[in-house]
């Protein structure tokens, strides 16, 4: 058993050693088959990379026609609904529903921007410097979509005292996970800025 061992490690060693024209006389049904399983390997990467990057477009759109469904369709209608019910708070309906689309905006702009780094993904520029605009497009979509979202939070909780406890709980929550959203992206930023530095050092010194 040991003899075998030794006489396997004894031909990967000397396989390592080859040269390549050497390796390609003496061996060349094996250096075949791994070229052709590397080219399999990347055909299969590139082929998963798109699948994905189409999934996530298609996501967008929906994502993006429903934004549209909610701002045009049902924010109104809650908001007259809830104005005939609670007439006295009525007079809050048009700016809590600018507000409302205000917020959504914001969200699609985050949307078409990922859009745009998908496309930067696709043609392996997510690195480049022209990735930076989008993300900083959507770090202030984010942050104006935290400060709307904390603003409606604040106001309906303390200061007109709308609803149920649940109301401010749920709006509460919406501004935290829109704040938390925002510090995600300033970090993803970073990182992203980060990344473009070493990529032009790294292209000044080629």
């Amino acid at each position: 058993m040991s003899h075998q061992t030794n006489k396997s490690v004894s031909r990967r060693y000397r396989l390592s050693h080859l040269g390549d024209s050497d390796a390609a006389r003496r061996y060349p049904i094996r250096l075949e088959a791994v070229a052709i399983d590397k080219r399999c390997v990347s055909i299969d990467t590139r082929y998963m990379k798109n699948s994905l990057l189409v999934t996530l477009r298609i996501l967008i759109v929906v994502l993006l026609f429903g934004a549209l469904l909610v701002q045009a369709v049902i924010i109104p209608w809650i908001a007259y609904a809830v104005s005939s019910d609670a007439p006295e708070f009525a007079y809050l309906a048009i700016p809590y529903v600018a507000a409302a689309v205000a917020g959504i905006a914001c969200a699609q702009v985050v949307l078409v921007a990922t859009w745009k780094l998908t496309l930067l993904v696709g043609r392996e520029a997510i690195f480049d410097a022209s990735s930076l605009t989008w993300v900083n497009l959507m770090v202030r979509a984010a942050a104006v979509a935290t400060v709307l979202t904390a603003a409606v939070a604040i106001h309906s909780s303390f200061i007109a005292g709308i609803g149920p406890v649940t109301v401010p709980i749920v709006l509460l929550g919406c501004a935290l996970g829109a704040g938390a959203f925002w510090l995600i992206l300033i970090i993803m930023r970073g990182l992203l800025e980060a990344a473009v530095a070493h990529k032009v050092e790294l292209d000044e010194v080629v």
